[in-house]
């Protein structure tokens, strides 16, 4: 019989050729200690350097580590659901590849949540981001949490840790301009906070510019207040190039 993974990582990646064997080296430090039933599912978006290369060489070494490669670039939280998809964990992490997630919260992140929430949501204690891309986040979930009723703050984001019921029900519930924090808060009941170090970038450019991030955001808006009103819901699809080692160990 199969163990079942007690945490489950997953990450997007896009173009971290240089990031992906520092992310999985800190992650199996942090994770092997908490449990030896884990996985660390990495999504490539896309990639147009050597991120699929660099991933398909690590997984050869590494048994909780799996990969999903995407046909094309859907964007980050297509790439999210996408992992989300294939993980198997009672509990699952969601953070970004840049390490500005720092994995040697997860632990904290653990902790906090056995103590009975749906989800422990980390709180970026200093931001190192322009401040184009603070502005930003802040009007976004500003206008966001006023139209959803959620409550919503510029300091948090993807990185958290979620329960197996609540990461079934976003699986399930999910539709056209995905948008992972949203998702979650729509279906957890209980949560808590813990305030994290945000680090700065360990290499590379990012990948989101202020076009982009814009765009992204007037999506998410729109498919919230306008769109449920005259469209039907659609579900989120995206495109598999191939997966690897997704069945090995668990």
């Amino acid at each position: 019989m199969q163990q079942i993974p007690v945490i489950s990582i997953v990450s997007p990646v896009f173009n971290g050729e240089l990031l992906i064997q520092l992310l999985v080296d800190r992650l199996t430090f942090v994770l092997k200690p908490l449990t030896e039933h884990f996985e660390i599912i990495l999504v490539d978006d896309g990639s147009d350097d050597d991120s699929v290369a660099v991933l398909k060489n690590l997984s050869r070494f590494n048994q909780h580590l799996k990969v999903i490669n995407l046909s094309k670039n859907h964007g980050q939280h297509i790439a999210i659901k996408a992992g989300l998809d294939s993980c198997k964990g009672d509990w699952i992490v969601v953070m970004d590849c840049d390490l500005q997630d720092e994995p040697e919260a997860i632990g904290q992140l653990f902790m906090k949540a056995k103590n009975g929430y749906d989800a422990v949501f980390a709180n970026r204690k200093k931001k190192y981001d322009a401040w184009y891309k603070k502005m930003y986040s802040t009007i976004f979930y500003g206008v966001l949490g006023f139209i959803t009723f959620k409550n919503f703050s510029g300091s948090t984001a993807n990185f958290g840790i979620y329960s197996r019921p609540v990461i079934n029900k976003v699986v399930a519930d999910s539709y056209n301009y995905f948008f992972f924090p949203l998702a979650v808060r729509n279906h957890v009941k209980s949560y808590s906070t813990i305030d994290v170090a945000h680090a700065t970038r360990a290499a590379g450019e990012t990948g989101y510019t202020f076009l982009k991030a814009f765009n992204l955001a007037f999506k998410i808006i729109i498919s919230n207040t306008i769109s449920p009103l005259f469209n039907k819901k659609v579900k989120v699809h995206y495109s598999l190039k191939e997966t690897i080692n997704l069945n090995d160990s668990f």
